[in-house]
């Protein structure tokens, strides 16, 4: 019985001795930036880093193209420098400004027009850096050609980040549904954003701006937001929108969305629908509350 106790005692020990030396001898990450890191990938590979940033996704890809990440990490101050990451813990919709800490990989692209080599962290731990809150609208309307719609407009606006407005692609046109929230601030213009997810889907057809949105000032409608053509085709993704002073009346802030979809026929011999639209998750005010 001894015997036993002493072979478990040493084994308890040589387990332990193992985690720590483990623990002293892995490299401590890298602090460093999103930029730094594209800017040279290749002197990154392999090491491990502590990066700050915006998490998007988890990310949804056309079949002909799929990464081996399912986030992005975007750059708080730029948001045209990203990198992915790839990560196999619970969804972080509600932390969008993240610590990640991993190792950046090298990898390849899939599908039938993949291929490419894209570097990526492979995250160890992503941890919260800023506390927020979301505010709902505490009213809302939804209008324009809801008839195209395969879902309810209401999934523009119930609070969910997963759910989304879809659009009938079997259709042919060019038709708009128009979203329109009421909030009520408690905070200021420099502690409040509006952040927004949407899926941009184009499979051809040309629209200068698929997806706009604008405040209201008291008068009119300014615009705050409009999506590129180009940016972010066939990914779904998140952005978070200063909020002018002059938005802000008696604590109340009005946001009018309005997303479009275009669909036409083009080819003689074999015909072929082309389509370009964007389908909405949501949008909500965040206040944030410093650290």
């Amino acid at each position: 019985m001894k015997r036993r106790l002493v072979a478990l005692a040493l084994i308890c020990i040589a387990t332990i001795s193992t985690v720590i030396i483990y623990h002293i001898l892995s490299p401590s990450p890298t602090g460093t930036t999103i930029l730094e890191i594209v800017f040279n990938p290749e002197s990154w590979a392999n090491k491990k880093v502590k990066v700050n940033g915006t998490i998007i996704g988890p990310l949804i890809y056309i079949p002909e193209i799929k990464p081996p990440y399912n986030y992005l990490l975007q750059d708080k101050d730029n948001l045209t420098v990203s990198i992915g990451v790839k990560h196999s813990g619970e969804t972080l919709e509600n932390s969008p400004y993240v610590t990640v800490t991993g190792t950046v990989k090298a990898g390849y692209t899939e599908g039938l027009i993949g291929g490419d080599l894209v570097y990526y962290i492979e995250a160890e731990r992503i941890e919260s850096i800023e506390t927020y809150e979301e505010i709902e609208g505490h009213s809302h309307t939804c209008f324009g050609d809801l008839d195209e719609l395969t879902t309810p407009c209401s999934r523009g606006v119930d609070g969910n980040w997963v759910t989304k407005v879809e659009w009938n692609t079997t259709h042919l046109g060019d038709f708009n549904v128009y979203f329109t929230q009421n909030f009520t601030i408690s905070g200021s213009a420099s502690d409040t954003k509006f952040r927004l997810k949407a899926y941009h889907r184009n499979s051809g057809s040309l629209m200068p701006t698929p997806m706009e949105i604008s405040y209201w000032n008291g008068f009119s409608w300014k615009q705050l937001y409009a999506l590129d053509d180009q940016d972010y085709r066939n990914e779904v993704f998140v952005e978070m929108l200063d909020i002018p002073a002059e938005a802000f009346l008696d604590g109340k802030i009005s946001i009018k969305t309005c997303i479009s979809y275009s669909s036409h026929v083009t080819g003689l011999g074999s015909a072929q629908q082309l389509w370009h639209c964007v389908e909405y998750f949501e949008g909500k005010m965040i206040l944030f509350k410093g650290d």
